[in-house]
């Protein structure tokens, strides 16, 4: 028996373990915890500022990407495109025909900016079958790796029909770094009637761009407290990468003694 049996029984008992153990439940044999550890060590990824791993454990997730289960191929592949390693193209490529992994697949195919994977999103655009998320996943990937075909379909999209469709066409224009990012979601967030003013105000955060700063410091005294408290999330994301002026450090320090 395996001296990984019995032990973790599911994702959120790996949470907060090191690395090292981490490693090793890659190669345990239950592929549920296989594929566990392969996501834990991603969402660890997520939050360095450096994107490394040690050799054996970049070893063991691409040993995964063999895996006879597509689970575990999967999370491999996800974590592996977080730090930019191309053995993971072809299974994320694979994974896409997967109505079950095709979400995830397409957006680390974005992260990894695989090229060889934009006529396959491409076409995903244009086609009749996929629903309106995965288009927009595949636009939003393809509007990553600079295509402009990506970066138009996101534009387009925020005048959709339905809400969901173009909140989520606003967050993704700030997530794939669209090339006019900046300007489409401060014109919508000073905008008092657009009823995607929240989720711009939010998506200025993830966009990272040290314009936002000023910006939504500028802005914040006019927002009512629902949007101030969106903006204030967004200048402490920001914050976290970037230098604070005075006026913005003020809004977050007086949060804190609010």
């Amino acid at each position: 028996m395996s001296e990984f049996e019995n032990i973790p029984k599911n994702i959120g008992d790996l949470i907060g373990r090191p690395l090292p153990e981490l490693t090793g439940y890659l190669k345990a044999s239950d592929y549920r915890l296989r594929a566990d550890a392969a996501c834990v060590i991603g969402d660890m990824l997520r939050d360095m500022d450096h994107k490394d791993l040690p050799a054996e454990t970049i070893s063991a997730l691409r040993e995964l990407l063999r895996d006879i289960e597509p689970k575990v191929r999967l999370e491999a592949a996800i974590t592996l495109a977080i730090l930019g390693d191309m053995a993971a193209a072809p299974i994320l490529r694979e994974l896409t025909a997967r109505r079950r992994f095709r979400l995830d697949a397409i957006h680390a195919l974005g992260i990894l900016k695989d090229k060889e994977a934009v006529p396959l999103l491409t076409a995903i655009l244009y086609k009749f079958l996929p629903t309106w998320a995965e288009k927009m996943q595949a636009a939003a990937a393809l509007c990553a790796m600079g295509e402009g075909e990506g970066a138009a379909y996101l534009e387009r999209r925020l005048r959709a029909l339905r809400y969901g469709e173009k909140a989520a066409a606003c967050h993704f224009i700030g997530e794939s770094h669209h090339p006019k990012a900046f300007e489409i979601l401060s014109d919508i967030a000073r905008d008092p009637a657009h009823r995607l003013r929240d989720t711009a105000i939010r998506t200025l955060g993830v966009l990272g761009d040290v314009r936002a700063i000023e910006f939504l410091a500028d802005l914040y005294a006019e927002l009512p407290l629902i949007l101030r408290e969106d903006a204030l999330n967004s200048l402490k994301i920001l914050g976290q990468s970037h230098n604070l002026p005075d006026k913005a450090k003020k809004i977050v320090t007086s949060s804190g003694n609010s």
